[in-house]
C-alpha cells in the first residue's frame, strides 16, 4: 500500500501536500488541526460539515495522537467524529503513549471518558515496545 499520493510538488519526486481520499485504505495525514476547528468554527455549519468528513472515511489515521493536549473544543469534536464512527468505519491511532495515559493526556474529565470508551472497546492495540530505532541508529559522539 502506497503511502504517497499522486503529484509532486517538486523536482525531488516527493508530495509535501497531504491528501485526503474517501473509501480508501491510505492513511490520513497529520492529526486534526486547530487552524481547522478555527476556520470552520466561524462558517454556519462548518463545524457539522467537518465532522461528516472525517466521519466519512473507512479509514482515518492519526498520526502522532495527543502529541498535544487538546482543548475542550478539540476534546467536543474528536468525541463527535468517534460518535459518528463508532462500530461502523476503522480509526489508527499512532502514538507514542500507552492507553494507560490517554485518558488523562485528554483532560481526564467526562469527555475523555466518553471519547476513550468509544476507543478502547473492540479496539486491537499494537505495542511496538521501548526499542528507538533512532538512539539505536546513532552514531556515538567518541566516534565523529
Amino acid at each position: 500500500m502506497p503511502l504517497t499520493s499522486p503529484g509532486n510538488d517538486d523536482d525531488t519526486g516527493e508530495n509535501h501536500q497531504p491528501t485526503l481520499r474517501k473509501n480508501t485504505a491510505e492513511p490520513v495525514e497529520q492529526t486534526l488541526k486547530q487552524n481547522k476547528l478555527d476556520t470552520a468554527a466561524g462558517k454556519p455549519a462548518g463545524i457539522r460539515k467537518l465532522i461528516r468528513k472525517y466521519s466519512a472515511y473507512t479509514l482515518l489515521v492519526l498520526d502522532e495522537w495527543l502529541l498535544d493536549k487538546p482543548d475542550e473544543r478539540m476534546r467536543s469534536f474528536l468525541l463527535e467524529v468517534m460518535e459518528h464512527r463508532y462500530d461502523t468505519a476503522s480509526t489508527v491511532f499512532r502514538t507514542q503513549y500507552p492507553v494507560k495515559d490517554r485518558h488523562g493526556r485528554l483532560g481526564g474529565n467526562v469527555t475523555a471518558d466518553a471519547i476513550m470508551d468509544r476507543i478502547v472497546h473492540n479496539a486491537i492495540t499494537i505495542d511496538t515496545g521501548d526499542y528507538n530505532m533512532r538512539r539505536h541508529q546513532a552514531k556515538p559522539a567518541e566516534s565523529l
